[in-house]
């Protein structure tokens, strides 16, 4: 008769708050601990603008180019504060790898639309582009 029960308010407020608790953590570990589930290449302003000027996006495949293999690249906007994900960033990405490959032109350059939060990326939003390394000759 000397025993006490717990009220069921307390139990379910215990409860909510381990579960508010694990959440939190839960996120941090995410945002902190893991980067971006796909391929990124970060590029500084001087690698970007040696990209752009080194590899030149064609409309239509020249004359005297050789192909050298597909491509694909993706901008991530992996944090909050990150700059958004951009066609631009993306493209950017191809002409740099493209540049790694030895091309020095990049051909039949398409992107997805921007997705909003992708789980399997890690991705606050994301775009992905896809291209064809090129040779062009002299």
């Amino acid at each position: 008769m000397g025993t006490r029960r717990r009220s069921d308010s307390h139990q379910g407020g215990m409860i909510s708050s381990i579960s508010l608790t694990s959440l939190v953590l839960l996120l941090g570990v995410l945002a902190a601990g893991c980067g971006p589930f796909v391929d990124v290449v970060r590029l500084d302003e001087a690698t970007r603008t040696k990209a752009r000027s080194d590899v030149k996006q064609y409309i239509d495949p020249p004359p005297a180019h050789r192909v050298i293999q597909q491509i694909e690249a993706t901008s991530c906007r992996h944090l909050a504060w990150d700059p958004p994900a951009t066609n631009e960033d993306a493209i950017d990405q191809l002409r740099f790898k493209a540049s790694q490959l030895g091309a020095n032109g990049i051909v039949q350059v398409f992107c997805d639309s921007a997705g909003a939060f992708d789980l399997g990326k890690n991705c606050w939003s994301s775009v992905k582009c896809r291209g064809t390394a090129i040779r062009v000759a002299p």
